[in-house]
């Protein structure tokens, strides 16, 4: 929805489907992209929403290959990115992290120093010979901690794990802008942030009623980026519980394990987390002039520091406020058939031919999307209606942003008024 509504702001993620849910849409897009491909055709990746530790992610080319013998679990599908940067030869992502401190107002902090995951076997463009090699194409190091020549290393400079600063540096000796390339990075994660923000306060209003005080929350998100041979960040996903382990196993001989610590884990997650402890206590206890960094954190404030930049992006805030509005007192997470219609009669929108004539049929056909349960609307079923609804109403009068706000500030106010 954010990339329907700022096309040129959310460009920093592969073209991306949910699976069955989108089944149709994807199809139509691989098939159109392999009439238009080289003779190597379109690559996709598919990654199980069940799945974890890399478990059943695989690359493709052809639509029916999304399900295995018939049977299709509930997973994302993404463009694979064939155009990665590489170093010494090999792909390689950043996971990099992220601090959520508060929602209202949104505070959110980056950590200046990362993971930067490398793959074992040296890259080459993905053809249908090798899209089965898992560590020549997937930088997971669940996965390529199990290839013979992945290499464990002490001071982060070198092997299969390295500190995002070590890399950094040796690009900046190749001649790369890095100031750029971190402003790059801190706006795709502002940007995440705020399209992320609605959904997190609608999940948050299930368990702590309006203008109840809540318990004191923050939480540390994985950001996994990948840089493209032009320095483009593009972000794979963000990870809710990312890994803090400080350590790894090794196997000192068949079948017995033992578990070492690891320095290059120890650099990264122990700041980000005392960090992470230090401003949450001055949240606690109160603080005056804005939180306070230490002077040797490793992580810097993005937002509300550059909120200014993104005037005018906090459309879907007000979505979510329409979306909590009608939900009604059960407070769940989805829109019921008699709340949508309650939405449409009371913003006044079955007024409109258009518009209430077909809130039923729009109301069926966004539920039908939904793979878990039918019947229910979603958050984002929601804004689909809305931004149809706003083309109905205002034709071409405008662009997608334009007919949803004019829509927003005809329905805001009917929230406030009596039935």
């Amino acid at each position: 929805n954010m990339y329907n509504l700022f096309p040129d702001e959310y460009d920093f993620f592969p073209q991306t489907w949910s699976i069955p849910g989108q089944q149709d849409e994807f199809s139509a897009y691989a098939l159109q992209r392999q009439s238009s491909s080289s003779s190597t055709g379109a690559v996709f990746i598919i990654k199980p929403d069940d799945g974890s530790q890399g478990e059943g992610i695989r690359l493709f080319q052809k639509p029916k290959d999304v399900s295995l013998g018939g049977f299709v679990r509930e997973s994302v599908v993404q463009e694979y990115i064939a155009n990665s940067l590489l170093i010494d030869g090999l792909k390689f992502d950043l996971r990099l992290y992220v601090l959520l401190l508060s929602l209202n107002p949104l505070r959110v902090y980056l950590c200046r120093e990362g993971l930067a995951r490398f793959c074992t076997e040296p890259y080459s463009k993905p053809t249908a010979k090798n899209l089965h090699k898992v560590f020549m194409h997937l930088t997971n190091y669940s996965l390529n901690k199990r290839s013979a020549t992945y290499v464990h290393t002490e001071d982060g400079d070198h092997g299969s794990k390295r500190l995002v600063s070590s890399v950094f540096m040796g690009l900046a000796d190749a001649g790369y802008d890095i100031d750029a390339l971190w402003l790059k990075i801190d706006r795709l994660v502002c940007k995440t942030m705020i399209a992320m923000k609605p959904l997190l306060n609608l999940e948050i209003s299930t368990v702590i009623p309006e203008g109840t005080r809540g318990p004191l929350c923050f939480q540390v998100l994985g950001f996994d980026v990948l840089l493209t041979d032009e320095l483009k960040p593009v972000l794979l996903e963000v990870n809710a519980n990312p890994s803090l382990r400080i350590d790894y196993e090794k196997e000192i001989s068949p079948g017995v394990h033992e578990t070492l610590p690891s320095p290059v884990d120890v650099q990264i997650k122990k700041p980000v987390m005392l960090e992470a402890l230090r401003l949450a206590r001055q949240l606690k206890h109160g603080f005056h002039g804005g939180l306070r960094l230490a002077d040797d954190s490793c992580c810097v404030e993005l937002l509300p520091a550059m909120a200014d930049e993104f005037t005018g992006m906090d459309l879907l805030d007000d979505c979510q406020k329409l979306f909590s509005h009608f939900m009604g007192v059960n407070k769940r997470t989805k829109m019921g058939a008699t709340a949508f219609r309650t939405f449409v009669r009371k913003c006044k929108l079955s007024s409109d031919s258009h518009v209430g004539a077909s809130a039923d049929i729009l109301y069926i056909e966004i539920c039908r999307r939904n793979t878990t349960e039918k019947n229910c609307m979603t958050f984002e079923g929601f804004c689909d209606a809305l931004l149809a609804m706003g083309g109905k109403l205002y034709g071409d009068e405008g662009t997608q942003r334009e007919k949803l706000s004019r829509l927003l500030v005809h329905c805001l106010p009917h929230i406030h008024t009596r039935s």
